[in-house]
């Protein structure tokens, strides 16, 4: 489910039991309703998010009976991630209609108030087919019983069977192709153009393809989704030019100004100026990346990640699970720190930039999942995230610079000063003083862009404005998670050369026969289980490594390094036990590499092997989980491996199929 905000009537599964929201007190206080015996309980907003972040309560979306009610519910029970293609693109097309009658201020859903605004939604997006508007009115009342969960409205393709093909490849590539060629010229040709170029690329093709081969002509409505999905503003650089495509998007897309907590949030990443040493050995480990949260309604950052990777969907989505969260440990990790992160809770709009890292699939997924709205920048904007661009010159001048091994921003500020010789900040340390300068220097300083202290305007603006909250646990213990199709086989699920297997799986493949090809989520931080979707009934399952001594503990970017290793190794078959014996050897190198003082780049490299980064220390001291079962031994390695790709890694590292 997504986020949900506390309203009269609310359904909160708490202690095993049925409870509704009565009403809010001053402040935080909650009151709930037992609903079997009406008893009621006081419960605070931020106790409340830590018992659904715990997974000790829910909020439950689904009320009422009858045949839509059930409808929603069962929607409600998919995970967008194991969606088909075909689905997903027709679930954003009902989100073009549904986000333009809440932008439109649409309070009553009428014949007149919603068709004319189905014409201009379907006129943008090139829909050849727009919907009726009473089903716009269907849609509606779905995502209102649903709490605004866009699963609500996910359509039952399921139950149609395959009606139409998809286009062929090549066509795909002769409609990027025509749309590059004919619709983006300075002469502003219309989408048309595009369309009978592609049109007479393929029936050129299909004069010299044998029949079986022959391609089927898109549609004009193909041209324009394609279009739909092109950056907005290259297509108007590339059409319009540089000065007209700056002119629209700095002013007709400059952010409003939010009104309440966590409407708006702004996320970057950029490299400390900062030399930083290896806690276990001294010795250097180099610059880490930050990436920061900031909420620009109180300017608070809300949450970071800090680490040694290259930003990816990884550290995003990272820093975001660390925003929602409430920073229930910092009593406890960092008792030196005088006052409490009181950020915590789900934002509605995200703003980030355009590199890779925010567009990848996982990324969208996880945002689509918590009901999050994505707004890119236009390249080379930065004024469009100020916010956290200047609070990260803040930080610089607040707490970077004034630290032993800075490298300051430039040459000049530098000098003859040596940050290599004068490092003397530890990880560990740095999280803490990030920690300390954020809740007991920045939140407790005036900011003069809002004329009060950061921290108490977010005090002040929760109580009249409460955080969304997620749903339930669930929502958040899988969205790091990444997803892949694979393939369950007689022995198993095979990952990156890791065969996974259990009894549950075993019973799958049984019912449907054959070789069941499945949606499989997979922890980049921890290889040791996979999640499988099972797709009679729409839920994940958990299924752990059969080498559990190899696989737990392990992350993907480090099997991703131990599958080279080996691979360069060796020309034989690779088994468990090589790959065993690799891992050994990489941590013994990596090990001699933290005791020697060598190049900046390569430390990097060791450090993320080693997996420094702050999730240990952004997380509530909990008991280690007992240790897993040691499954019975595996083959040696997996008959037809699949290829994966990793964008952490910069190439392909899968053994070769055992012959």
């Amino acid at each position: 489910m997504p986020s949900l905000a506390l309203a009269r009537n609310q359904r909160v599964w708490i202690d095993d039991a049925m409870h509704e929201v009565r009403g809010r007190a001053v402040g935080e206080v909650v009151h709930l309703e037992r609903v079997r015996d009406g008893e009621m309980r006081i419960v605070t907003h931020r106790e409340l998010a830590e018992l659904i972040c715990a997974d000790k309560a829910k909020l439950v979306a689904v009320e009422g009976t009858g045949r839509e009610p059930r409808i929603v519910e069962h929607n409600l029970e998919k995970d967008i991630a194991a969606l088909p293609p075909k689905v997903r693109m027709e679930l954003d097309r009902r989100r073009e209609y549904l986000k333009a009658v809440e932008e439109g201020g649409v309070l009553t859903l009428t014949e007149r108030s919603l068709s004319g605004l189905v014409r201009q939604v379907a006129e943008k997006i090139g829909d050849a087919k727009p919907p009726h508007w009473t089903t716009i009115y269907r849609w509606i009342s779905r995502l209102r019983r649903a709490s605004g969960d866009i699963r609500a409205v996910i359509p039952a393709f399921d139950r149609r069977g395959n009606r139409t093909r998809r286009l062929d490849t090549e066509v795909i590539r002769l409609i990027d192709e025509g749309i590059d060629r004919r619709f983006m010229q300075r002469e502003q040709p219309p989408a048309r153009a595009a369309h009978d170029y592609v049109v007479r690329m393929v029936d050129d093709l299909n004069q010299v393809n044998p029949p079986e081969r022959k391609l089927r002509l898109p549609s004009l409505r193909s041209i324009y989704r394609a279009i739909a999905r092109l950056d907005d503003y290259e297509v108007t650089l590339r059409r319009f030019g540089k000065r007209i495509a700056d002119l629209k998007y700095h002013v007709v897309r400059e952010a409003p100004k939010p009104t309440r907590p966590l409407e708006r949030v702004e996320m970057d990443h950029t490299k400390l100026d900062l030399m930083v040493l290896d806690d276990a050995v001294g010795t250097l480990r180099g610059r880490p990346w930050l990436t920061l949260a900031v909420d620009v309604y109180t300017r608070m950052p809300v949450g970071f990640h800090l680490g040694f990777s290259d930003p990816s969907a990884n550290t995003v989505v990272s820093c975001l699970l660390h925003a929602i969260r409430p920073k229930t440990y910092v009593a406890e990790r960092y008792p030196d720190i005088k006052h409490t992160w009181d950020c915590y809770g789900v934002p509605e709009t995200l703003v980030v930039d355009n590199g890779r890292d925010f567009h990848s699939t996982d990324f969208e997924i996880a945002c689509l999942q918590l009901g999050i709205q994505v707004q890119h920048t236009p390249r080379k904007s930065p004024w469009m995230k100020g916010t956290v661009e200047r609070y990260f010159g803040q930080l610089n001048q607040g707490l970077i610079h004034s630290q032993p091994g800075t490298t300051f921003s430039n040459i000049a500020a530098r000098g003859d000063y040596d940050p290599k010789k004068n490092g003397v900040i530890t990880f560990s340390l740095l999280v803490e003083l990030i920690h300390q300068w954020i809740i007991d220097v920045y939140a407790r300083s005036e900011h003069r862009g809002i004329s009060d202290l950061p921290g108490e305007r977010w005090k002040a603006g929760v109580k009249e404005y409460p955080v969304r909250l997620p749903a339930k646990a669930a929502d958040l213990d899988v969205v790091l998670w990444q997803t892949e199709t694979c393939t369950v086989n007689p022995y198993g699920i095979v990952v990156d050369q890791i065969i996974y297997n259990s009894e549950d799986l075993g019973d799958l493949r049984r019912v449907h026969g054959g070789k069941l090809r499945t949606t499989v989520k997979i922890d980049p931080e921890e290889m040791g289980d996979i999640l499988v979707l099972d797709p009679a009934k729409g839920a994940f399952f958990r299924v752990p490594a059969v080498s559990q001594g190899y696989a737990r503990g392990l992350t993907r970017w480090q099997h991703k390094v131990i599958l080279a290793e080996a691979k360069r190794n060796t020309q034989a078959k690779i088994d468990i036990v090589h790959l065993a014996r690799t891992r050994e050897t990489l941590l013994e190198k990596a090990r001699e590499a933290r005791n020697a003082k060598k190049g900046t780049k390569f430390s990097a490299r060791v450090a993320r092997f080693v997996g420094i980064d702050s999730r240990p220390h952004t997380k509530p001291v909990e008991a280690p989980p007992p240790p897993a079962p040691e499954p019975a031994p595996e083959p040696s390695a997996a008959p037809h491996p699949p290829s994966h790709d990793d964008d952490d890694w910069g190439g392909s590292y899968d053994l070769p199929p055992r012959r």
